[in-house]
């Protein structure tokens, strides 16, 4: 759960530098996307050896699903953040789709802290109830 806060820790800051302010040199944001494949290889390793354990199996939890697109999208986004410009069109929708995950595996970690899992539960289903 810590790993997770500090990648999305680090991946606040790289959107502020790079889409909010539109500061930073190009050495400072190679080291961000540095680091944000850095926080890629837990998850990443994590779910390689759980997919190799349970085999099929893995992804008849659908909370499974989300893991493994986030840690999918994520190490994409690394390499699309390296070799083409973050201003492109594929770099937002992907940028996008890991906030998006995110926030929805933040929720479930969240879930786990029994003061929060009312709040948490409120929110998800307004989201839900959004669509």
């Amino acid at each position: 759960m810590f790993l997770h806060f500090l990648y999305l820790s680090i991946l606040i800051i790289y959107i502020n530098i790079i889409y909010i302010k539109n500061t930073g040199t190009d050495a400072q944001k190679k080291n961000y996307v540095i680091l944000l494949a850095i926080g890629c290889v837990y998850p990443q390793l994590y779910n390689i050896v759980r997919i190799s354990k349970q085999g099929l199996d893995y992804f008849k939890n659908p909370g499974n699903y989300l893991d493994f697109l986030f840690a999918i999208f994520s190490t994409i986004n690394c390499i699309f953040q390296l070799t083409t410009s973050p201003f492109g069109l594929l770099c937002k929708i992907m940028m996008l789709l890991i906030i998006f995950l995110g926030l929805l595996r933040t929720f479930t970690f969240l879930k786990i802290v029994s003061s929060l899992s009312p709040i948490v539960t409120m929110l998800t289903n307004v989201v839900f109830d959004l669509r």
